[in-house]
């Protein structure tokens, strides 16, 4: 039987305090419970915090990087230069200093851009637009586009000014990229643009080949800015086009509104350009639209004024009268002839084909025959062939030479010395806007004033290769031969990869021979070298020497001869064009003037045989051709 212990009054007191501790313990518990959801909760609240922080950061700087990149979009930027390694070795920098030159050199030129459409003095580099809103500025500066160049973004490792980079070509950007070497004996510095790619060189000399040489790097970046701002944007492309300082046309620059301005400014620097179609030409740009089309461009009407002149300064070569009559017609050519020339009867000599401009037959375009290299009238021709010729060559052997001799050999004498430094680039941009005018002029018919212009080309840049050919195939015409093969001898040494000149240079040769051995010239070095340098053009080639020993054997009397010759030369190649057309004229005036039979029914044959020219062009002499009268069978 167990029994129950009383409590007694003593114990009580510990009972009371054991609750207490228990009710404490309790409290305790709860307000370590409540503060650690407090420091939860507040925990979570500062990194939402943060990490609402750091999303407004990144999209701070993802509209930055973005708003950098669409407003460089439309901007080109130059890139550090590749260079050769034991330049690098030697200057680490070398490639971002070329970089930071040639964006230097940039903007100077578009700066002497804009002062000269807007007439301020010097304005500060950078500027994006101008007052008008028309783009002047495309060269960015490293520091506006290179954003962040020195801050990676997390865990990729890729800079900012990469992605600016990669954005910004979405959006059109376009980056220069170039690089210089060294490679036996020359600097070369090749600079791209987008798909144009441009190449520069300097012979080193005695200079060290693993040296910066940066005096001649900064020539190079001097000379490349027109190219460059041609590339890069196509209203400065028309502004050095239109002012003759470059023959780029970028891809694109002809279309759009742009595409007639580059069109007047081509049409004024053809050497194929005429009295009539230059006075058309100061018609179209003084109509009153294109005064108004160009109001408000700074850069249109600076070309519109610019080509205005120009065009106005080529009526001094073509229509002196111009200013009196406000009209252009052609000039009469000075004769060289001391004495005044008969008139031919008809049907006239047949004109002489001017220089071709090889493969294309469509561009051999008629001359002047060697009867009408004088002018006047009224006096009868003797009636007999052998009198006209002797006639015609005592008219030649009175002219004096175009172009005398021993000038032209001093002159070239002079060029090969080994003290004659070389033409400097302007001296060379003014020799090649010479000898254009030399071309036009030579064309237009008047030949002692494109004589004198070719050697005033000369005179500024004695290299100038094709101011030598031309004046060869000029001299030639002229039954100048020895000064003919000297010309073009000269020519051949400047350029010896050219096939017209070398196949000019063979016929000048056999114009020199007696006339028995003219057809051997074929056998001629330059002969097969024009050949051997493009074999694609060797009928042409072929044709074009037998039409002018065929024009020789005409004009010394010895017919049958021309019409073999003539016969040869439109043996292999007949199209509609005017050395056809040329051939068939002349056979027929051999038969009907000159008694050699069959030479008619020659030339009915060739025109009947001859087919349209490639691309559905037509000759000049095409409507001519058609209407050549042929014999009706008996």
């Amino acid at each position: 039987m167990t029994t129950d212990t009383p409590v007694t009054p003593a114990d009580a007191p510990s009972l009371a305090q054991l609750s207490r501790l228990k009710r404490w313990g309790g409290y305790l518990r709860n307000a370590i419970i409540l503060s650690t959801d407090t420091m939860k909760v507040l925990t979570d609240r500062l990194m939402g915090a943060l990490r609402l922080f750091a999303a407004v950061g990144l999209a701070l700087i993802a509209g930055l990087v973005v708003y950098q990149a669409i407003s460089s979009a439309k901007s080109v930027l130059v890139k550090p230069f590749t260079v050769a390694k034991s330049i690098v070795d030697l200057n680490p920098d070398s490639g971002r200093v070329i970089a930071s030159q040639l964006s230097r050199e940039l903007q100077e030129a578009e700066t002497a851009i804009d002062n000269t459409l807007k007439g301020q003095g010097t304005r500060q580099a950078g500027q994006n637009m101008d007052d008008r809103g028309e783009p002047v500025q495309i060269i960015s500066t490293s520091a506006s586009t290179q954003l962040g160049s020195n801050i990676k973004l997390p865990e990729t490792g890729i800079a900012i000014s990469d992605v600016v980079d990669f954005i910004s070509s979405i959006f059109g950007r376009r980056n220069i990229v170039g690089s210089v070497y060294q490679d036996q004996g020359k600097l070369f510095m090749q600079v791209e643009l987008g798909e144009n790619v441009f190449t520069y060189s300097r012979d080193l000399g005695s200079r060290p080949p693993n040296a910066l040489n940066f005096d001649l790097i900064k020539e190079m970046l001097n000379e490349s800015r027109i190219d460059l701002l041609s590339a890069a944007a196509p209203k400065h492309n028309l502004y050095y086009y239109c002012a003759g300082k470059t023959n780029f046309v970028g891809a694109g620059a002809q279309e759009g509104a742009l595409g007639q301005w580059f069109g007047y400014c081509a049409n004024l620097r053809s050497s194929q350009l005429t009295p009539e179609s230059l006075g058309e030409l100061l018609k179209t740009l003084q109509q009153e639209e294109h005064k108004q089309a160009v109001d408000g461009d700074d850069m249109l009407k600076h070309v519109l004024d610019n080509t205005l002149a120009n065009a106005v300064e080529k009526t001094k070569l073509l229509c002196p009268d111009y200013e009196q009559t406000k009209v252009c017609v052609a000039a009469v050519a000075a004769s060289a002839a001391p004495v005044v020339a008969p008139v031919l009867p008809s049907p006239p000599l047949a004109p002489i084909a001017a220089h071709p401009r090889l493969p294309d037959a469509y561009d051999f375009q008629p001359e002047t025959s060697v009867a009408a290299l004088v002018t006047g009238g009224g006096v009868p021709i003797p009636e007999q062939p052998e009198d006209v010729q002797k006639y015609l060559q005592q008219v030649l052997q009175a002219s004096p030479p175009l172009a005398d001799l021993a000038t032209l050999q001093a002159l070239w004498d002079k060029c090969q010395a080994p003290d004659t430094p070389p033409a400097a680039s302007l001296d060379m941009l003014a020799s090649n806007q010479t000898e254009s005018d030399a071309t036009l002029l030579f064309n237009n018919k008047l030949y002692p004033q494109a004589v004198a212009k070719y050697i005033e080309a000369l005179q500024k840049n004695c290299k100038n290769a094709f101011a030598w050919a031309n004046m060869g195939v000029l001299l030639t015409q002229q039954k100048n031969a020895d000064t003919a093969v000297l010309a073009l001898e000269a020519a051949t040494s400047v350029n010896n990869r050219i096939d017209w000149i070398q196949n000019s240079l063979c016929i000048a040769r056999a114009y020199r021979d007696p006339m028995a051995l003219m057809e051997k010239r074929l056998e001629d070095k330059a002969c097969a070298d024009a050949r051997m340098i493009n074999p694609a053009n060797r009928v042409v080639l072929d044709k074009q020497f037998y039409l002018s020993i065929a024009d020789r054997y005409f004009d010394e009397g010895g017919y049958p001869q021309a019409s073999s010759a003539y016969q040869t030369a439109l043996s292999i190649d007949r199209k509609l064009d005017c050395n056809t057309n040329k051939a068939v004229k002349q056979l027929y005036l051999l038969e009907t003037q000159y008694q050699v039979q069959g030479a008619w029914k020659a030339a009915c044959e060739i025109k009947n045989a001859a087919i349209p020219l490639p691309d559905n062009r037509h000759s000049a002499c095409e409507e001519e051709l058609s209407k050549f009268p042929c014999p009706t069978a008996n």
